[in-house]
């Protein structure tokens, strides 16, 4: 995996929490103006902010954006709801 920059974005929430390795994480898809690209929250970001993720929710949120097989997408670090 190959990280390309950190990013500052916002954009509405699509979709919620999946299950690897008995840990909850969520993978949802962003979307702005400009596109749209998949994220995902790890398990602690998660854990702690999973009541917040809710379809349609605008967040604004800080994280990586990582390239791996030729698809971009971000590791969320943070986010907040907006």
């Amino acid at each position: 995996m190959k990280q390309l920059q950190e990013n500052t974005r916002g954009g509405d929430t699509d979709g919620k929490e999946n299950t690897k390795n008995n840990n909850q994480m969520a993978f949802i898809k962003l979307s702005d103006y400009t596109g749209t690209i998949e994220a995902v929250i790890f398990n602690k970001l998660f854990e702690t902010n999973k009541e917040m993720l809710i379809k349609d929710t605008i967040i604004a949120l800080k994280g990586k954006v990582s390239e791996r097989n030729g698809e971009k997408s971000v590791i969320i670090e943070n986010f907040k709801v907006i």
